[in-house]
């Protein structure tokens, strides 16, 4: 019942055992990944930034998120 979680510890232990650079390279993949993947996500964070920072523009509200 628990397996997806082991094998994700298992995964982020065999990723820890990476250089350091790799990591980093592997971090921003997934980051691109999820950011195409969560776009309701991606527009939650935009409206919450808007009602945070009015004063801010838009570009550097998008800069943030």
């Amino acid at each position: 019942m628990y397996w997806p979680t082991w094998v994700g510890i298992a995964l982020f232990r065999l990723l820890s055992l990476l250089p350091y650079r790799r990591q980093l390279a592997f971090g921003r993949q997934c980051g691109r990944l999820l950011h195409g993947l969560l776009t309701k996500r991606r527009e939650i964070v935009r409206v919450n930034l808007e009602l945070c920072f009015p004063e801010q523009t838009a570009a550097e509200r998008n800069k943030v998120a």
